[in-house]
């Protein structure tokens, strides 16, 4: 191969390399663009749902019995959970790993959680491995991992509400 064709090649791998680089910062920008709309979008939402929900609370303590209030209600909180978690899946990631040890970050996951679980009550059966070493991870991240997950479970549960947490090396 010849000085000329060596340098074609190069120019066309140069060429194909800012072709592929053009099109993921325009996939960049357009992801970009859809996370202000959706937040946007989510916040106008919010405004009138909290008042929606606001209603429907002193509608449901004025009358108990009311099915139609207990719908409202049962759907507006429906609707702030997916706001939430529209929102919790826009908001930027900043990591920042470190060494941690998965079960006081899953401790106190269950801390933050601990009245919400109480008022629905929930039975917790922790199962943790004692010696388990550390994890090289965000400590922040692994806590919002593990109440969502804590709390899709509780969201799922029908009449057992049980939960069993289990770590293992």
């Amino acid at each position: 191969m010849g000085f000329r064709e060596h340098l074609e090649e190069m120019v066309q791998e140069r060429t194909r390399e800012l072709r592929e680089a053009q099109a993921a910062l325009v996939q960049r920008e357009k992801l970009k663009t859809l996370g202000a709309t959706a937040a946007e979008v989510a916040h106008e939402i919010r405004n009138p749902l909290v008042s929606i929900g606001g209603f429907a609370r002193r509608l449901k303590k004025k009358y108990p019995d009311s099915s139609e209030a207990e719908i409202i209600l049962h759907e507006t909180e429906r609707l702030e959970t997916i706001l939430n978690r529209l929102s919790d899946y826009l908001r930027p990631v900043d990591m920042k790993p470190g060494e941690c040890h998965v079960n006081a970050i899953l401790k106190d996951s269950l801390a933050l959680l601990g009245p919400q679980l109480e008022k629905k009550k929930v039975r917790l059966e922790l199962d943790l491995h004692d010696d388990m070493p550390t994890a090289h991870v965000d400590p922040a991240i692994l806590t919002q991992v593990f109440v969502a997950m804590i709390r899709n479970s509780v969201g799922m549960m029908d009449l057992e509400k049980e939960i069993t947490l289990k770590t293992y090396y």
